[in-house]
């Protein structure tokens, strides 16, 4: 009843808005953040025109016009980043090319090109992908209000740009597997030199390289592409006060969950099965990004052998074919993992640590065994071993007897759930969902034209003036030079007091 009162008075305080939405990015899961959004804006009565490469395809919203772009799948492989290889640059520099090359490989489609081109083309609103940082220019195209969306938690170079904090011991980059607070002295090292690494590569090569890809599309009078990200009127990350640093936050960044749809009823199968496991179900799952062509034939081998061994029913999500057979293991290409979740009778979740489905998890009180592989995964795994609802194991030390230890002590010993059902509460205890949160700022971005008003002031200045760098120069010279100044007069008055002293005795002697 809360949900319908809140909607009828938006739909009073704003009219139907002209709104584009752009979220190409290709890999699945992110979609699922993304999709919601765009749905519910539809619902409210807004035209809403939406480059996807995972169109919806629901008849129903008639106010929503996909535009296909599904072809981003084709274009290249996303790049499997290794956290184990320990090659940090490489790592950095692959995301960011691909990123590069999709963006640029997207906006020579005819779809954007016809969108770029038409002088009739006017919006309200733009939503983009965080990801896709030469979509940054569209604000300059359209001089339309722009909101950032990011399905994963934000590179610490996004909230430098937004004018967050960004100490790299308090809040290290995502990527770095880092625990926080960063307290040991080869940790801080570690950060310092990640920080350092993403600032510069950020600073003096990327963003160069988007903003040539930008102002050959949206315009060679377009401002530089730093400016045009701080420019933007509102960001959103996806992310909880359990799998995010918890830092303070400018008044145009809003950290969101909870922002699906609620899970639908289980197929008859499943729920036939879910229903009658004796001993449990144990739901197996490595997302949607990752493929399990990236791991070694022998840990998979490993895990298949560890899950069809368990005392209990295990769904076993594998995009790879399976000729096996147990008893206890259905193997499935794709599973419904959130209404899954949210059946009483799972014990536990074996899961890579994404950050959508670790929420999952959480906002159904399902324990976790976690198998971290790559970006936020290795961080989001420690948090969640931090606050008791899970257990590591790590591909480079897993092994049959390691895995199975971890299965049985979360399944079984019961104070892994009954945190997890602690967590659960304190999240669903909000005031309004994540998705009428950001209902609500889109429209307030429509309603006023932008959000100009909210952006914070450490957008508008330099790293070293952030730090004080220069300040810092200018006392540590001066205290150099009175700490001179103090040790020069010292001398001076050892010397006279020494001159005084040779006086004194040679008048005794005389």
């Amino acid at each position: 009843m809360k949900d319908f009162i809140l909607i009828i008075s938006l739909l009073k305080l704003v009219n139907s808005a002209k709104i584009l939405a752009v979220f190409c990015f290709p890999t699945m899961s992110h979609h699922l953040v993304f999709q919601p959004i765009v749905k519910e804006l539809a619902a409210l009565g807004h035209e809403v025109t939406f480059l996807t490469s995972n169109p919806i395809n629901d008849p129903t919203l008639q106010n929503l016009s996909e535009i296909d772009m599904s072809v981003t799948y084709t274009l290249r492989k996303l790049p499997f980043i290794n956290r184990t290889n320990n090659n940090f640059i490489k790592s950095v520099l692959e995301g960011s090319e691909f990123a590069e090359y999709i963006t640029s490989k997207l906006l020579e489609e005819k779809a954007f090109a016809e969108i770029l081109r038409k002088p009739e083309n006017t919006y309200d609103l733009i939503l983009i992908d965080s990801m896709m940082t030469v979509l940054f220019g569209f604000q300059h195209k359209f001089k339309a209000p722009l909101i950032s969306v990011s399905s994963v938690p934000m590179y610490m170079s996004t909230h430098y740009f937004i004018g967050n904090p960004i100490h790299p011991f308090l809040y290290p980059e995502v990527t770095s597997g880092l625990a926080i607070p960063v307290t040991t002295f080869r940790d801080k090292l570690d950060s310092l030199y990640i920080f350092l690494v993403i600032y510069f590569l950020q600073e003096f090569y990327m963003i160069s390289r988007y903003d040539a890809i930008a102002k050959k599309h949206f315009g060679e009078d377009m401002p530089d592409l730093r400016e045009m990200i701080k420019k933007t009127s509102f960001f959103f990350d996806y992310g909880n006060p359990f799998l995010s640093f918890r830092r303070p936050l400018a008044a145009n960044h809003k950290e969101v969950w909870n922002i699906r749809t609620l899970e639908t009823a289980l197929p008859k199968d499943l729920q036939h099965i879910i229903d009658n496991a004796k001993n449990g179900v144990v739901y197996f799952s490595l997302g949607t990004t990752v493929s399990l062509a990236h791991l070694e034939n022998e840990i998979k081998n490993t895990m298949l052998e560890v899950l069809s061994e368990l005392p209990y029913t295990v769904l076993c999500k594998w995009d790879e074919e399976f000729d096996g057979k147990s008893d206890n293991l259905l193997v499935r290409k794709m599973f419904p993992q959130r209404s899954i979740l949210a059946h009483p009778n799972v014990k536990l979740f074996i899961t890579h640590a994404g950050i959508q489905s670790a929420e999952e998890a959480l906002l159904n009180g399902v324990p976790m065994v976690v198998i971290p592989i790559t970006y936020d995964q290795p961080f989001n795994s420690k948090q969640l071993k931090k606050y008791g609802v899970a257990e590591i194991v790590h591909l480079s030390t897993l092994t049959k007897d390691s895995m199975k230890e971890a299965i049985y002590k979360v399944a079984e010993e019961k104070e892994y759930r009954a945190k997890a059902k602690e967590i659960s509460k304190i999240l669903l205890d909000q005031p309004r969902s994540g998705l009428d949160e950001i209902m609500w700022w889109c429209e307030y971005v429509i309603r006023h034209k932008g959000a100009a008003h909210l952006r914070s002031p450490a957008a508008d200045i330099s790293l070293y003036d952030y730090f004080m760098l220069d300040v810092l120069v200018v006392v540590l010279i001066c205290s150099w030079l009175i700490y001179k100044m103090i040790i020069i007069s010292l001398r001076m008055i050892i010397r006279f007091l020494k001159k005084k002293i040779l006086r004194k005795r040679r008048r005794k002697i005389e």
